[in-house]
């Protein structure tokens, strides 16, 4: 709190209204990409914070790689801006599809997480739903009941 209000009494005096307003972005960035790290791993976790850091710097440097990869890409598909908002609804989606298979792509090679996460979304998912399927149509509510009447045959659930 005190450095917020430090911040924005400094910046404020430097910049004015917009330095206000920056000095308490400033603050959150460094309380929050800083000491709460910083914090967590030498008193929580009691493990160097150069393990976070590094972990941090490889997912923004695939951030960074799947951004470049997708805007020349990009640039090479789409060479001359669009003409009118149709065409640029449908390059920017263009855009965010071939954006979101580079990141997919490289997290899952690169970063076990992903892996990890596929893997079991595969097996939750694919791999579970036969059984989920079986297990639907033995369920006793999901039974079907004929009962048969002498007017009609009778379908009741």
């Amino acid at each position: 709190m005190a450095t917020s209000l430090g911040c924005a009494l400094f910046l404020g005096y430097v910049f004015g209204l917009s330095g206000v307003i920056s000095g308490g972005v400033i603050d959150m960035m460094i309380i929050v990409y800083l000491w709460k790290p910083y914090y967590l791993c030498h008193n929580g976790l009691k493990i160097s914070i150069c393990y976070y850091w590094r972990a941090i710097g490889k997912l923004l440097a695939l951030i960074a790689i799947s951004i470049i990869l997708s805007n020349f890409i990009y640039s090479e598909i789409f060479g001359e801006d669009p003409t009118n908002f149709i065409i640029l609804f449908i390059q920017v989606l263009i855009l965010a599809v071939v954006y979101s298979i580079i990141s997919f792509a490289l997290f899952y090679i690169f970063d076990s997480g992903t892996r990890d996460f596929v893997k079991r979304f595969w097996f939750q998912i694919v791999k579970n739903k036969r059984k989920n399927v079986m297990n639907m149509y033995n369920h006793p509510i999901n039974k079907i009941y004929i009962i048969n009447t002498p007017l009609n045959l009778q379908l009741i659930r």
